[in-house]
């Protein structure tokens, strides 16, 4: 089935010219072959357009076929749906989302029964049961369930009680109209913290942005934080597996910033020992703050079942990407958007210093480093080309810098002397080209990106 691949997490298409109803059913009858007759499956689903829907009509596939399905019977956070699967030593999840893709698209991910996102052989399996089977599609009513209390539970076991209470903090939540809902204000409500929701009523429009937390998207939670005059801004994605985050000024740091100060915060305030994983996409100074504390780093292609593979075989104490979705030791290995925001409340507790103050305090011992990621749409021909440029004739030096590696296993990303750094690589969901680059600062990173679109 050529019209149906699998990215870096899932597969995406836009509804009803790839995401059909044929489509779905396809995918599920290839997960139903995958899972096998006599298993229970989980389905979740995001607030886009007829997702409830499509879960049901993937759950009557699935159903057809013998297996035991239970769906949601609310909008679901992608990692509440893989925690369900987890707890109750299912076979798998079925997640009907396209994340933070534009309010056009729809999709579907397979979660694993440990709760991790499909790793890469199962990936390949599901792939080579497209359309060898016939269809088999029920017509029979699904279990409809509560899924949230063992997720949510889990959660409040999981933060510290002493720092989160330790003093009342005033928090803007962004859900984006997504799957975040209201599940990360109850629990922070919990802890005595005042708690400012906006877009955190379902609307699969996502008027206004994209339900993805990078900047271009996060400027009214910035407004907000500093007309509230809050201590953290938190914004979750379409299924909430992701997170962005304000400080107490406005400010939106950098994912590359959030992953940082989560990995200090398990390091020095809990004391957890464990490697860090970083994509290839992600920041230097992970590697700084790791050889501080002698943490051992490991690098994987961009997409989270490449840091679950080894959450799963190895000690990690947190793994992350650029995008903002981060995984945590001893919880599931998955991308978790409002476990991150809880740990960034907690830290706030644990060091009694304003966001702002902590971050400083990062750089002061670490170095300061900026950052930029921008999107292209260009034509898979140029996109072949430059890659084979690249590969074949890669330059000595771009924008004045001399290059001191190469690294190709995901795009091409050109290292430099002073540890600043270039990649390209097309995207694994979308047609687009992106490139990133990182630097000490803003003129170095924009002269890497403007040398990015000259070879291109």
């Amino acid at each position: 089935m050529s019209e149906i691949k699998f990215g870096t997490d899932g597969w995406r298409g836009i509804i009803s010219k790839d995401y059909t109803f044929k489509n779905v059913k396809i995918i599920s009858q290839a997960i139903s072959d995958l899972v096998g007759a006599g298993k229970s499956v989980a389905i979740g689903y995001d607030t886009r357009f007829m997702s409830k829907d499509y879960a049901k009509l993937s759950g009557s596939v699935l159903e057809a076929n013998n297996i035991k399905v239970t769906i949601s019977k609310h909008h679901t956070p992608t990692p509440m749906l893989s925690y369900y699967v987890w707890h109750g030593k299912m076979a798998g999840g079925v997640m009907i989302t396209a994340s933070h893709n534009p309010y056009m698209y729809n999709g579907v991910k397979f979660k694993e029964s440990l709760g991790c996102s499909s790793r890469p052989e199962t990936t390949k399996k599901i792939e080579e049961f497209l359309g060898k089977t016939y269809v088999k599609t029920g017509d029979g009513a699904l279990l409809e369930k509560n899924i949230s209390a063992p997720y949510i539970k889990a959660l409040k076991k999981y933060v510290i009680n002493k720092f989160m209470r330790r003093k009342p903090l005033k928090i803007v939540v962004d859900s984006m109209y997504g799957a975040g809902r209201h599940y990360l204000e109850d629990i922070l409500k919990s802890y005595g913290h005042k708690v400012i929701t906006i877009h955190g009523d379902p609307n699969p429009s996502f008027p206004g942005m994209n339900p993805e937390p990078i900047a271009v998207n996060m400027a009214e939670l910035s407004e907000k934080v500093k007309e509230f005059k809050a201590d953290i801004g938190i914004a979750t994605d379409g299924d909430a597996d992701r997170v962005g985050i304000v400080d107490d000024k406005g400010n939106v740091l950098t994912p590359h910033y959030v992953l940082s100060l989560l990995l200090l915060h398990l390091k020095t305030s809990r004391g957890w020992s464990g490697a860090v994983v970083k994509t290839i996409s992600s920041t230097v100074l992970l590697n700084r703050i790791a050889q501080r504390y002698s943490i051992d780093v490991k690098e994987t292609p961009v997409g989270f079942k490449h840091i679950a593979e080894l959450m799963l075989s190895d000690d990690i104490l947190i793994g992350g990407e650029e995008s903002g979705g981060n995984g945590f030791k001893n919880h599931i290995p998955e991308r978790d958007g409002l476990m991150s925001g809880l740990l960034l409340v907690e830290m706030i507790g644990a060091r009694g210093k304003k966001l702002t103050k902590i971050v400083q305090d990062m750089e002061k011992e670490f170095g300061a480093y900026k950052y930029k990621r921008i999107d292209l749409h260009v034509e898979r021909e140029r996109i072949d080309r430059l890659f084979m440029m690249l590969k074949e004739n890669p330059p000595e030096e771009v924008a004045g810098k001399k290059i001191v590696d190469i690294k190709s296993y995901d795009g091409t990303k050109l290292i430099f002397e002073n540890d600043s750094w270039l990649l390209i690589r097309a995207s694994g969901t979308e047609p687009i080209l992106r490139i990133y680059s990182e630097g000490k600062t803003r003129k170095e990173v924009e002269a890497c990106i403007n040398a990015a679109k000259d070879m291109i």
